[in-house]
């Protein structure tokens, strides 16, 4: 398989989970960091949902992959 087609049928993330504690809700919440390693582009959640549907929409988006401006 050539580096094209690598680049077309996957796609790597690193995925980045933490507990945080949220003082004003008096317990600990999760974060998400997802790391692209071949653009270094980094995108940052604070909820769950946001991150699954970052993913689903690069996963559906084909070649392009783009991370957007801000953290969610």
């Amino acid at each position: 398989m050539d580096q094209l087609s690598l680049s077309r049928n996957y796609r790597i993330f690193l995925l980045t989970v933490w507990r945080d504690d949220d003082a004003v809700a008096n317990k600990a919440v999760l974060r998400f960091s997802v790391h692209d390693p071949r653009s270094g582009q980094r995108r940052g959640f604070s909820e769950m949902e946001g991150l699954l549907a970052f993913l689903e929409a690069r996963l559906d988006a084909g070649d392009a992959v783009d991370f957007g401006d801000a953290n969610e």
